[in-house]
């Protein structure tokens, strides 16, 4: 019955008292905000009592217009994340500051001063890369396994005045290793044309251009290269060391006698390692790769050695080569015969060129032996080319003797 009293108060409006249709028991609406807001317009009046007249709402409707209060008066805040950006902002700031004092402290750390001071304990390594790079990642010796002496000097001439040369073989580690091995024999020229130490077979039909190049091709691409029309070249099979085309001409190339001591140093050349081994030269001479390198630098320093004398420097500063004088310079009739047609070979204008626009002297092996090969000449003589073994140094002294 107090339960009856109590709702049939909450739906009592108005002075007479009536009773609000029955439908409207069970449907909550938001007729208590109305009122609520109704009494915030219209504040109550003083009674004849002196008493104000206050609504009479039951405690279930205060409670549902307190919880309706809530809702509605407590209103959304403009920015519902407003702290976690504060928060996050106010972190981003502090992690600013962090790696601004770490930056500076690192660099405090690794100034100039404190490291003279303050340097750790630790072992110092210097790496120091070679005056010229004429030996990295080169293998000398899948030269001499595939090659015999012979045929590698017929192969190097070839290349020296600019011809086509196709390597053949079965792997690919082989083609790859003797294509950089004899292209590192030019040095201190560089070869300037096509260079494909694996060619694949799908561009097979590049041998059958004009122009110079040194390929490499499998041994299963063979039938197919023998049935192109290919100019000029020398073709060499390295599984059976011998050429499947040449130009029958590959042994008059060179100049005849610097030929002969090429090959009498390169077939002794066990010999005078272990020789070096005992001596105190270099550590690279003591090996294969430095004493290969050294008997074909020495062959270009008798050829073309004494090209710096013939530099001129004009009042500008720029410099010039004589050619025709450089090529007349030299006594041997077989020297000139091979300087008349490898001067004209990209390789030694490109040496040439590079020396022509340095504004201070090149510096490498090769430059060091011309500056003691030049030494060594007489005033009457600007070449000893008749001296190829005595001028491989001290290493090979014992060849001179047998000469």
């Amino acid at each position: 019955m107090t339960m009856t009293a109590n709702k049939n108060s909450s739906i009592t409006h108005g002075a007479g008292g009536t009773k609000a249709p029955r439908g409207t028991l069970s449907r909550k609406s938001f007729e208590f905000e109305d009122a609520s807001s109704l009494q915030s317009l219209y504040p109550s009046s003083p009674t004849e009592n002196g008493t104000e007249n206050q609504p009479k709402f039951g405690s279930k409707s205060t409670l549902e217009e307190n919880a309706y209060e809530d809702i509605v008066g407590d209103l959304p805040k403009e920015n519902p994340y407003e702290d976690v950006d504060l928060k996050s902002r106010r972190a981003g700031r502090k992690s600013q500051q962090l790696s601004e004092n770490s930056l500076d402290s690192l660099h405090r750390m690794w100034s100039p001063q404190d490291r003279k001071y303050n340097s750790p304990p630790t072992q110092v390594l210097e790496l120091r890369r070679p005056m010229d790079s004429r030996l990295e990642h080169v293998d000398f010796e899948c030269l001499f396994t595939c090659l015999s002496v012979r045929q590698l000097i017929r192969i190097f001439a070839s290349l020296l005045l600019e011809r086509r040369v196709i390597f053949v073989a079965d792997k690919l580690s082989t083609l790859s290793s003797c294509s950089h091995a004899v292209v590192a024999l030019l040095y201190p020229f560089s070869w300037q044309h096509t260079f494909i130490p694996v060619l694949p077979a799908s561009m097979i039909d590049i041998v059958c251009c004009p122009t110079p190049f040194l390929v490499g091709l499998l041994s299963s691409s063979l039938p197919k290269l023998k049935e192109l029309p290919v100019e000029e070249a020398l073709m060499v099979n390295l599984g059976s060391d011998r050429f499947i085309r040449q130009m029958d001409d590959e042994d008059t190339l060179l100049p005849r006698k610097l030929q002969a001591a090429l090959e009498q140093a390169l077939e002794r050349k066990n010999e005078l390692i272990s020789q070096d081994s005992d001596s105190d030269s270099d550590d690279e001479c003591n090996t294969l790769n430095g004493l290969v390198s050294e008997v074909f630098i020495r062959f270009f320093v008798e050829t073309v050695g004494h090209y710096s004398l013939f530099l001129t420097q004009s009042e500008k500063g720029e410099r010039a080569f004589q050619r025709e004088a450089f090529r007349k310079s030299v006594a041997s009739k077989s020297i000139r015969r091979f300087l008349e047609v490898f001067m004209e070979s990209q390789m030694f204008a490109g040496f040439i060129q590079d020396r022509e626009l340095r504004k201070c002297r090149a510096k490498g092996l090769f430059e060091q032996r011309v500056e003691q090969y030049l030494e060594e000449l007489p005033d009457t003589e600007q070449s000893g080319m008749n001296k190829f073994l005595r001028g491989l140094g001290n290493k090979m002294k014992f060849l001179h003797k047998k000469n």
